[in-house]
């Protein structure tokens, strides 16, 4: 059986950019001049069918903002009850991201690249790393301050099926 990344891969961008061929003739490139987003947002892991709140995530991210074009896009989290028990997890997500300007002030936002997860203290130390897609929302007022929602599928090279990443959180672009 083919594994579902390629396939997921290839829907997230296929789909982005179809809907960048159509929006590109109605949109304004650029937006409104501003250079990134940096969002902030609590996330939730879900993994073999089960969601994992007890560790939940604290993250930001970044991603320069470019509605139309391939923009750079990078996260880092940790989750804080690992934290309360002396031990630091850290998540990276770096890649790339395509801003769709929807309608003003809404975009889409899909995403791809890769995922690295580390955890050091109570006498381990481990990692893994591997690809990861994404799709997020993001909905800003008149003020450039707004809420970014979006799901991250990431495939681990350790584990046997991806880990799905849930975030809310606010954002602003500057």
């Amino acid at each position: 059986m083919m594994h579902p990344l390629p396939r997921l891969v290839g829907l997230v961008m296929g789909l982005a950019m179809s809907a960048n061929l159509a929006l590109s003739q109605t949109t304004q490139a650029g937006g409104s001049g501003s250079p990134y987003l940096l969002s902030v947002s609590v996330g939730i892991p879900a993994a073999y069918g089960e969601t994992a709140r007890e560790l939940y995530t604290l993250g930001v991210q970044w991603t320069q903002w470019k509605p139309g074009r391939l923009s750079a896009d990078v996260a880092v989290g940790t989750m804080p009850r690992l934290l309360a028990n002396s031990v630091l997890g850290i998540g990276l997500r770096g890649g790339a991201a395509l801003p769709l300007e929807l309608t003003r002030g809404a975009y889409l936002l899909p995403s791809a690249g890769v995922s690295v997860i580390g955890v050091a203290g109570g006498g381990v130390t481990d990692g893994a790393y591997g690809p990861h897609v994404g799709l997020a929302t993001v909905l800003l007022g008149q003020n450039n301050l707004g809420l970014r929602a979006g799901a991250t599928w990431n495939l681990f090279r350790e584990a046997r099926e991806g880990v799905w990443l849930l975030e809310l959180g606010v954002a602003i672009r500057r």
